[in-house]
């Protein structure tokens, strides 16, 4: 992640220290980070780790000792778009299935979220405009 985000735009991240002990298993439980769910996103390896908020949690293949992995940075785009959204969970709930999903259908389901959302906000303006 340091090498991903040097500037430091991601706001918080959770490592095993930042986890909560539930049924024998460490969870990321993001609502103790004070952040409002619909900016949260959960990267991880473990499904179990995101059980808490499966809403926000997004699975990522184990990179082990294996220094050419690439699996991050190939997020990099999805989450660019991702940020354009209003709200993560709606975005994560319509591409993840049983932990997994394709980058190209994700942004597929990311760039209809957009376009809906850019319509909304068009509707509001016109609205405000008829009002005045």
């Amino acid at each position: 992640m340091n090498m991903m985000d040097p500037q430091g735009y991601s706001g918080a991240r959770l490592f095993r220290e930042h986890c909560t002990f539930v049924n024998g298993v460490f969870v990321k439980d993001m609502a103790q980070i004070g952040r409002n769910m619909k900016d949260a996103i959960i990267i991880d390896n473990s499904p179990t780790s995101y059980m808490l908020q499966p809403e926000c949690g997004m699975p990522i293949l184990s990179w082990y000792d294996d220094p050419q992995d690439r699996a991050l940075f190939d997020y990099i785009p999805m989450l660019i778009e991702m940020s354009k959204i209003n709200d993560m969970r709606e975005a994560i709930t319509g591409f993840v299935r049983n932990n997994t999903f394709s980058i190209s259908y994700s942004m597929g389901v990311i760039a209809q979220i957009r376009d809906r959302e850019n319509a909304e906000h068009l509707k509001r303006v016109e609205q405000e405009r008829a009002r005045k």
